[in-house]
């Protein structure tokens, strides 16, 4: 009887550790994934800023004209 609680007490711990691994795990991706959209968008922003400069505007339509 004692042994039964102790395999199911062993299985419990096994199975919490594994979820919480994975859980910390999805938490890092999503942290990194963050980062990724932070930089992606600080970069979107300075190059809107740019397109307020009148010369660059005029160079981009002077390169890709149909």
């Amino acid at each position: 009887m004692s042994d039964l609680i102790l395999t199911g007490l062993i299985a419990a711990l096994i199975g919490a550790v594994g979820i919480l691994s994975y859980i910390l795990g999805k938490r890092t991706e999503r942290n990194a994934d963050f980062e990724k959209k932070e930089k992606t968008l600080a970069e979107v922003r300075r190059l809107r800023a740019s397109l307020d400069d009148s010369s660059v505007v005029e160079r981009l339509h002077n390169k890709y004209k149909r």
